[in-house]
Formats: structure tokens, C-alpha cells, sequence
């Protein structure tokens, strides 16, 4: 889990420093009609170069946007899934994400079932399993 931290780290950094990577804000009307989980989804799931591949796995392999951009979905596989986890962080940090919701994801157990928690006009659903990875589910509240 250290590593996953470090690397983790690592990402928020270089968003900081560099914005790794294109936002997609180009100005365009198509752009700016996108719902931030869209725009979350083009930062973090399509970036503009050739994906970094970890461990055989492209970044951005761990989400999925659905609804018509009204729901982001994060699905890692264990973990060991590094790159779904650089993936969550991405998201995360792309949103804004508050560190209470971050907070209550990050501590929660395979013991605790789905839990959710509303934060700036998103509502998050997650629940996490070693073997089955972490699963969030990220819609705009209506």
C-alpha cells in the first residue's frame, strides 16, 4: 500500500506542477457543454499522448463514464491494481474532491458494504474488497 501512496503522490504532484496532460478545455462549445465528470473522465480516461501502461495495464482501464456524462464509475481489480488506483487519484484530484470524502473512501473495509456519502453536488457510492478492488460510483445529485 506505501507504493501505491508514493505513487499516488506522484500523480497529485505532477496535476499540481503540469496538469499532466490536457484538461480538454479547448474552448470549444462541445467542451464546454461536457459535465465535470466528463471532463474528469477526458483528463483522467483519454489522455491525448499514448497511455502510460503499469504492470500491463493502461491508465484510464479503470474507469467508465455513463449516463449521458451524469455518472462516473472507478473499478479496480484488487489491490494490486496499481494503475486503478492512480486512476482513483486522478478522479479524485480532477474533481476536487473534498479529504472527508476521500477520507471515508480510503478507510473503508470489505466489511462495511456499500457506503455513500454526498460532497459538493456529487453523490459518491463506493465499496471496497481486497480481491475485488475498489468500486466508486460518482453521479451528480439532482
Amino acid at each position: 500500500m506505501a507504493i501505491l501512496r508514493v505513487a499516488a503522490t506522484a500523480v497529485v504532484a505532477c496535476f499540481a506542477l503540469s496538469s499532466c496532460g490536457s484538461s480538454g478545455d479547448d474552448g470549444t462549445d462541445s467542451e464546454k457543454s461536457k459535465t465535470r465528470l466528463e471532463k474528469a473522465y477526458s483528463t483522467c480516461g483519454e489522455p491525448e499522448d499514448e497511455p502510460a501502461t503499469i504492470e500491463g495495464r493502461e491508465l484510464g482501464d479503470a474507469l467508465e463514464i455513463a449516463d449521458a456524462g451524469e455518472t462516473l464509475i472507478i473499478q479496480t481489480d484488487g489491490e494490486s491494481d496499481t494503475t486503478g488506483y492512480l486512476d482513483y487519484v486522478c478522479v479524485m484530484t480532477s474533481l476536487g474532491t473534498s479529504e472527508r470524502v476521500q477520507s471515508s473512501i480510503g478507510h473503508t473495509t470489505s466489511m462495511m458494504g456499500r457506503q455513500s456519502t454526498e460532497d459538493d453536488g456529487l453523490i459518491y457510492e463506493y465499496t471496497y474488497h481486497p480481491d475485488n478492488g475498489l468500486y466508486v460510483l460518482i453521479a451528480e445529485t439532482e
